[in-house]
């Protein structure tokens, strides 16, 4: 008996570890890998997951783990992931990060059969991706900054240029000084308060529409030119008697009609819709200009998806970077979370695509044209945070347009030249 029992129990362990081995084939171990991302809002997570769901479906063998950031502490948690070694496979980063990031050695270039095709990407949206040899991640989304005038303190808004249904085009300074005449110094321009990352972009696009090279290309502290000042003394001269707020305060404000003009991004038009005031302000097509023969530049921004170089699945990291940006799923998540402005692809210019947007939404495509990528530079965080703060110096006049940049200019030599 003891014999018949000692056989069975190992036929019985044969036949269990046959099934172990015949499920272990038919369902193979899934591979997870990390994605640190900046779309934590409800509406911004439920359309990311709604993707990562098709990619796992479409990758069985792939799980993808999410960690939501936040844009006030998002990348100083980066750093500390990336310096505690706990860095995610996947990272979600804004163009103007991609520099500090790719000098500090946390991103693996992407292989060649990921990089090898780009030209199907707006241009402009890899610059702070690529490096001479190499490309260290994709453009997801690219957005920008319009210039937003309200029907509501400026009725004729209409009658001020001449122009065509989907173009508010050459827009001048003149005609914005006859918007703040008519309207009264008092509340006509949104003046954002010391924001970090906000306020150049507000400033930064009158700055160029006077031709102004200023935080075009490398060294920066080379880019500070006579033109500038004169856009700098525009800037102030439209903030003379304006209203000074949080920017999304300033959205609710030109949405009530207590503000004329102000620059903001494509959040305002859910926002505008929300409350049903989609017709209570024109977009313009380009920032108003100095002269009518300059381009009424604004910044171009966006977001991309890169590799750690801490990564160990460099595979399935590509796979899910380029799932996420190619047309077909940027579209999608752009057409859902519309203040992430429009898919990196070239596609999205197309008369046949541009038929699925609004009018607002095409005039903000028009100045996504007419946009600038930030120059990539391992300074530029540095630098953004002097010349914000030189130019609210100039705002509450505590120094002049001209005071402000030379003393910006020279702080940022010193950081350049590594001063502190």
């Amino acid at each position: 008996m003891t014999k018949l029992r000692t056989v069975s129990i190992v036929v019985m362990l044969c036949v269990a570890c046959i099934g172990l081995s015949c499920n272990s084939h038919s369902s193979p171990s899934k591979t997870t890998i990390t994605l640190w991302h900046f779309w934590s809002e409800p509406r911004q997570k439920q359309a990311l997951m709604t993707l990562i769901t098709q990619f796992e479906k479409l990758h069985p063998t792939i799980h993808v783990e999410l960690t939501d950031l936040q844009w006030s502490d998002g990348k100083t948690k980066l750093m500390l992931g990336f310096n505690s070694r706990t860095a995610p496979d996947v990272v979600h980063l804004g163009f103007e990060w991609m520099p500090e990031f790719i000098a500090s050695g946390a991103l693996s270039p992407l292989s060649d059969s990921l990089a090898q095709d780009t030209s199907r990407y707006f241009s402009p949206a890899l610059q702070s991706l690529t490096t001479q040899a190499h490309i260290y991640a994709l453009p997801w989304t690219m957005n920008t900054r319009a210039m937003v005038i309200s029907r509501k303190l400026i009725p004729n808004v209409d009658s001020f240029p001449a122009r065509t249904k989907l173009d508010y085009g050459k827009y001048t300074w003149d005609m914005l000084r006859a918007m703040k005449k008519q309207r009264g110094t008092a509340g006509f321009w949104g003046i954002n308060s010391a924001e970090p990352h906000n306020v150049l972009k507000k400033a930064l696009p009158v700055i160029w529409s006077a031709g102004s090279t200023l935080f075009t290309k490398n060294p920066l502290s080379s880019t500070f030119d006579p033109a500038a000042v004169m856009g700098l003394e525009f800037y102030l001269e439209l903030c003379d008697g304006g209203t000074q707020e949080q920017s999304r305060t300033l959205d609710d404000k030109l949405l009530q009609g207590k503000i004329g003009a102000w620059i903001t991004g494509q959040w305002l038009l859910d926002k505008a819709h929300e409350i049903h005031e989609d017709t209570a302000f024109v977009v313009l097509g380009q920032i108003p200009t100095s002269d009518i023969g300059f381009t009424g530049y604004s910044i171009l921004g966006g977001d991309c998806l890169a590799r750690s170089s801490q990564s160990t699945h460099s595979r399935e990291a590509e796979l899910l970077i380029q799932f996420l940006t190619s047309y077909p799923q940027s579209s999608a998540f752009c057409k859902t979370v519309s203040d992430a402005g429009f898919p990196a692809d070239k596609a999205v210019f197309s008369p046949h695509t541009a038929a699925q947007y609004s009018d607002h939404q095409l005039n903000f495509l028009e100045q996504v044209r007419n946009a600038r990528p930030l120059p990539a530079s391992p300074h530029f965080l540095d630098a953004e945070r002097i010349l914000e703060e030189e130019i609210m110096n100039a705002v509450y006049r505590k120094k002049s347009a001209r005071e402000a940049l030379e003393a910006a200019r020279r702080r940022i030599v010193e950081v350049e030249m590594g001063g502190k």
